[in-house]
Parts: C-alpha cells; sequence; structure tokens
C-alpha cells in the first residue's frame, strides 16, 4: 500500500471513531456497527428508539426465536430496538 493511500484511510478512520465516540455518548445508544445487518446500523434503548422514531417515522417490529426488535432506515442506516421481557407490549404497543 502506497503511503498516500495509507494517510487517506487513517484519516478516514480517524473521523468515523470520533463520530461513533460522539454517538455512543448520547444517553440510550448501545452501539454502532454492522452486527447482523449488512447496512450500517446503531442499536438504541426501546425508549431512546421511540423517543426519536415513535411518532411520525414509519417502523417495523421483528421477530425471530431469540428476541424482537423494532427497527426502520434512515439515510442508509438501520436503527434498531430489541424489546426484552422487561419491556410491556399491550394492545400492539410498547409501553415504557
Amino acid at each position: 500500500m502506497d503511503k498516500a493511500k495509507r494517510k487517506s484511510d487513517i484519516g478516514m478512520m480517524s473521523i468515523v471513531a470520533a463520530m461513533v465516540k460522539q454517538c455512543m455518548q448520547k444517553p440510550g445508544v448501545v452501539a454502532i456497527g454492522s452486527p447482523e445487518y449488512d447496512i450500517p446500523s446503531v442499536h438504541m434503548l426501546p425508549k431512546t428508539f421511540l423517543d426519536y422514531f415513535g411518532d411520525d417515522t414509519e417502523f417495523e417490529y421483528g421477530e425471530d426465536p431469540s428476541h424482537r426488535t423494532m427497527s426502520t432506515v434512515v439515510n442508509g442506516v438501520r436503527f434498531y430496538a430489541v424489546i426484552s421481557g422487561l419491556d410491556t407490549i399491550a394492545n400492539g404497543r410498547l409501553y415504557i
């Protein structure tokens, strides 16, 4: 790898790392990454997810054998929250 490419990559990774750090300092943000999705993702607490997306954003509930989720894609990024057994769902709505 040539020196210009290395410097460019280091600069890009430094900017991304600083931005991730700022995002992780937001209350209710659990993780930044792409653990199970093929696009960038932001894992949030259910309350935080609803604070950001509950009123005017269409989101979907998902279920797999191990957990339930709420998720939406905005600007090419998947935002999601894992609903635990401690969260209450009644009449199809999550109550926090």
